[in-house]
């Protein structure tokens, strides 16, 4: 497996080399975003760890850039810090996991690993990798496209990024005050009845009349898609 570790902290990359070495693993190292795209166009990489901070090109513009040139790499954000914005544009620009320094070698391994079974998988199916799909939900990041039960729906801006932050995490609590410093953030009077209006529009076009919406309200905290009844239902 060849590696690409694009990391300012030489001395991290220095230490990961020596690890995926005793793994079997081949590793390139480089400090400058200009030099990591360069590298990443000559050489075809399994996968290519990317910090988010380094100097000539950044981390998003570097991925943003191999995607586009057709790379199928598996490529994982790095991150010191672990800012919710950082993760967001990430997977925006193509990535595939988002991992928060320090990390422990076996932790990276196992989630390279774990990488490589789902590309290998989604190959053989013809899969569309900016395709989510959650119960009767489908989105299509690049083509900024929502269907419901096939039926296509339109959404604005701000609610396409809504739904698609719920449809990237499944069941997991999103607290209201981190939606409106992500999604409207640039709105100077965004707050959280605004976010509750935005939350309001998406459930009338994702929820088809049902009484009980998909989006689901927890109180004092936020929302979560809630797919329960879903799976209940196919079963």
């Amino acid at each position: 497996m060849k590696i690409l570790i694009a990391d300012v902290d030489q001395f991290w990359s220095g230490i990961l080399k020596d690890g995926f070495f005793n793994e079997g693993f081949s590793v390139d190292l480089s400090s400058n975003g200009n030099e990591a795209l360069e590298m990443a166009k000559r050489v075809d990489y399994d996968v290519i760890l990317m910090d988010v901070l380094l100097p000539g090109l950044d981390g998003f513009t570097v991925i943003r850039e191999i995607r586009a040139g057709g790379s199928e790499a598996a490529i994982i954000m790095v991150s010191r810090e672990g800012r919710d914005l950082d993760e967001l544009e990430g997977f925006k620009c193509g990535i595939d996991d988002y991992m928060v320094k320090p990390i422990a070698l076996p932790k990276l391994i196992a989630r390279i690993h774990a990488i490589q079974r789902r590309k290998g998988k989604s190959a053989d199916k013809g899969v569309d990798p900016f395709l989510l799909r959650a119960g009767p939900l489908e989105l299509h990041v690049l083509k900024r496209e929502v269907r419901v039960d096939g039926k296509r729906v339109h959404m604005t801006r701000t609610e396409f990024d809504l739904l698609e932050r719920f449809m990237r995490q499944p069941g997991r609590v999103l607290c209201r005050s981190v939606l409106v410093r992500e999604l409207i953030s640039g709105d100077i009077s965004a707050s959280s009845n605004s976010i509750e209006t935005h939350v309001k529009n998406v459930r009338i076009k994702i929820d088809g009349g049902s009484k009980k919406s998909l989006i689901r309200t927890i109180r004092g905290v936020g929302y979560a898609l809630d797919l329960r009844d879903v799976w209940a239902s196919k079963q």
